[in-house]
């Protein structure tokens, strides 16, 4: 009995390694695929709908199983978590293809550790079922909370994308570009996801034969970035004869103030958490000196 136990124990380990290798591991490209995306026009993407516009798609397994799940379930992540995704540069289909590997990995650790243990201390089955089934859900929702958690670090990294990305327009006006041209340069220099969102959007405001002003508006009310909405309205003055270097440095000037303050502030934070394991060798010690004084007036 005990080596069946142990052999279950063992199968659910490997089989929950093997689903996280098998998860993050990129398979070999097809020919017919590789060709088709060989052929596709740089303009294409920018014409595709939904939430993965601009989105590095990476073909991978999970991804491939998000997808399916997407199309049989009907799932659509909610504004929020979308502007979050397209920071971060990843699709929707990842996110589930994770959320959906994490719901079958968690469960088969805990029946492999219920198995382990029952060896030990006999268990109930109905126990093993329920923790198999909390841990289902517990790990259906632990991407969602790893990306909960990492929002206030992407929305940094966002906003500091932005201030390159302005300090590369104005460069481009020095250099007496048109503000159309200042724009699209700009988003050429880098693959940063931000970046590649402004590009795309400059690509739909062109074969929309609007102005880039347009689409950059949109696109920071998509990515909740007030910031790059100022960059629109900024380019949006050259219609009206506005010198643009000067007010795009001043706005880079107070978005780069405002970005030195929140650091400020959160290494204050920082330094505040520090301070308290700071004082709990000296509350060891004091208590070391006070409690035998203490105990000898009680006792």
């Amino acid at each position: 009995m005990l080596t069946t136990l142990s052999l279950a124990a063992g199968a659910f380990t490997v089989a929950g390694v093997l689903a996280v290798v098998m998860g993050f591991r990129r398979p070999l490209p097809h020919l017919s695929g590789t060709l088709e995306a060989l052929e596709q026009t740089r303009a294409a993407p920018a014409t595709a709908g939904g939430p993965d516009v601009g989105v590095h798609q990476d073909g991978s397994q999970l991804e491939r199983l998000g997808g399916r799940l997407m199309r049989l379930l009907r799932l659509r992540p909610s504004r929020r978590v979308e502007a979050s995704l397209r920071l971060r540069g990843i699709t929707a289909a990842r996110l589930y293809g994770e959320q959906a590997a994490m719901a079958v990995v968690v469960p088969l650790v805990l029946l492999s550790m219920n198995v382990a243990i029952s060896s030990l201390v006999p268990l109930d089955w109905t126990i093993t079922t329920g923790a198999a089934l909390v841990g289902g859900v517990v790990g259906w929702f632990i991407p969602r909370l790893r990306m909960s958690a990492g929002a206030a670090a992407i929305n940094a990294d966002a906003n500091e994308a932005l201030l390159v990305y302005i300090d590369l327009v104005v460069l481009e006006r020095l250099a007496d570009r048109h503000i159309h041209d200042a724009l699209a340069n700009a988003a050429d220099c880098s693959d940063n996801p931000l970046f590649r969102q402004i590009r795309m959007a400059i690509n739909r405001a062109d074969l929309a034969r609007e102005h880039p002003w347009t689409e950059l508006a949109h696109l920071a009310e998509d990515l909740q970035l007030p910031a790059l909405g100022d960059v629109a309205d900024i380019a949006r003055l050259q219609l009206q004869g506005v010198s643009l270097t000067s007010a795009l440095r001043a706005r880079a000037t107070e978005l780069r103030n405002a970005h030195v303050m929140a650091q400020q502030q959160e290494a204050d934070k920082i330094t505040a958490r520090m301070d308290i394991y700071k004082t709990l060798p000296v509350l060891m010690v004091a208590a070391l000196f006070a409690l035998p004084p203490v105990f000898q007036i009680a006792f």
